[in-house]
């Protein structure tokens, strides 16, 4: 089998003819890596992905382990290679051990804090500990963009989960803890979840005007909400409370920035899609960032 890719090198395009096999595999993968090509080295997965049927994932996983020198870069890009929806044993490891230290960590800081009372026995405390870290992993997989995580999951969850878990709640209420509240930790580790519409999050995208003279330099697009009591308009951000009873839903807000950087309110949408999609058509080319 022979597949013809082109590899833009940093002074002229080239053509390479190869038979898809390991060697070459592995080879070209070495060239986009080393800087031999301005290839990046998704493309040159991509390419050989889309040309070589036998290139199974498996073979992809292989070569980049070898290819990449920094663990987290392998075990993300392994990862985006398929997305998993299996909860990581490693993981529900990791978030157990770090909620578990630092409840101990609070026990040891509140003398009057008796977990044994609290949950009706101590095993009914280990069992809500895991409870918990079952919940959130089998959560994250479906709402985690792990291709955007710059961290070996279960290191990260070790190190931050325990935390933010006791910021969202005491350390007496882990019988209570349920989806609201793998949200509301997902949002205090800032970790990327995935904007499927499914989910009240947080938005704050900026796109330069390209029309050259326009009175706006910029456009915004913000997550808002209405106080349920009152007239205010408060924005919607990664600090506050998601499910705040104070609170409607939120909604995106689009406005225009002018030179002096003061916002001027143009529209509201229910949607995040329907509020980009107002965006480019007021300003055709407007890129909002990511």
């Amino acid at each position: 089998m022979t597949a013809n890719w082109s590899l833009a090198s940093s002074s002229s395009p080239i053509t390479l003819s190869v038979e898809v096999r390991r060697k070459s595999v592995t080879e070209a993968l070495y060239q986009a890596r080393n800087g031999e090509t301005s290839e990046p080295l998704d493309s040159c997965v991509n390419s050989i992905r889309g040309q070589d049927s036998q290139f199974d994932r498996k073979n992809e996983a292989r070569i980049i382990l070898q290819l990449s020198p920094y663990l987290a870069r392998c075990i993300r890009r392994i990862m985006s290679i398929e997305r998993r929806y299996d909860p990581d044993p490693a993981a529900v490891f990791a978030s157990a051990l770090s909620l578990w230290q630092e409840c101990q960590k609070r026990a040891n800081e509140d003398k009057n804090l008796n977990f044994s009372e609290s949950y009706s026995g101590f095993d009914q405390f280990m069992r809500e500990i895991m409870r918990v870290a079952t919940q959130f992993e089998t959560w994250a997989c479906q709402h985690i963009d792990f291709a955007e995580l710059n961290h070996v999951w279960p290191y990260f969850l070790e190190g931050e989960f325990g935390l933010k878990c006791l910021s969202a709640m005491l350390p007496t209420g882990l019988a209570a803890f349920d989806e609201s509240d793998c949200l509301r930790v997902a949002m205090l580790m800032r970790l990327p979840i995935i904007h499927d519409g499914k989910l009240p999050l947080p938005v704050d995208l900026i796109a330069p005007n390209p029309a050259a003279g326009s009175a706006f330099k910029q456009f915004r697009i913000q997550s808002v909400r209405n106080e349920i009591e009152g007239e205010d308009i408060s924005p919607y951000t990664w600090d506050d409370e998601p499910f705040d009873e104070n609170f409607d839903v939120p909604y995106f807000a689009l406005y225009g920035v002018g030179e002096d950087g003061l916002l001027e309110h143009i529209a509201d949408r229910k949607a995040l899609a329907e509020a980009l999609k107002l965006a480019r058509k007021i300003a055709p080319g407007a890129e909002f960032a990511k």
